[in-house]
């Protein structure tokens, strides 16, 4: 009953990622908030320090 997912996103650059990812936490957070709920994110890229 994990919530950790593993998402793999193709990408042309690092500002390309960074759209793409703030994007979807965007739109998540908004099916979210239709059905009253909230989310929480912790997002990183393996390998990397990068967060988000």
């Amino acid at each position: 009953n994990s919530h950790e997912y593993i998402l793999t996103i193709p990408y042309e650059n690092d500002e390309d990622l960074d759209k793409q990812v703030w994007d979807l936490i965007q739109e998540m957070d908004s099916h979210a908030d239709m059905d009253c709920c909230f989310i929480e994110i912790d997002a990183h890229e393996i390998g990397t320090d990068r967060s988000w």
